[in-house]
């Protein structure tokens, strides 16, 4: 009875065994397959980090590239704005100088004018 009771316990005792270190593989399994998927998601994230900060620096190289082809564009547009206001001030001095002559040509004519008439009225005197 007592080697009955022996072999029983043995096999009560080995079937426990088994079962827990199956348990025991499962749960180590299922750890290891977490570790791993977590391992791939840092690696993932890692990756799209990676991807988004070279998305961004090639869109602030961009950003950088057409703000200085504004600023140029604008110093053209300065300049230009510069001649053409110096040309009319120019076309303004010359403007007024036409002005001037043609003014003083009126006068002279208007003095020429008035000479004739007092030329013409001592002639006939």
């Amino acid at each position: 009875l007592f080697i009955f009771y022996f072999f029983i316990f043995f096999i009560y005792f080995f079937f426990l065994t088994v079962y827990f270190k199956i348990i025991k593989m499962d749960t180590s399994n299922k750890t290891q397959i977490k570790k791993e998927e977590t391992k791939q998601n840092n690696e993932a994230i890692d990756q799209q980090e990676q991807n988004e900060d070279k998305e961004n620096t090639k869109v602030k190289e961009e950003s950088k590239q057409t703000e200085n082809n504004n600023n140029n564009e604008n110093k053209k547009n300065t300049k230009v704005k510069e001649e053409n206001k110096q040309t009319e001030n120019k076309n303004t001095n010359e403007n007024k100088e036409n002005t001037k002559v043609k003014e003083e040509s009126k006068q002279t004519e208007n003095n020429n004018n008035n000479e004739n008439k007092k030329n013409t009225k001592v002639k006939e005197e």
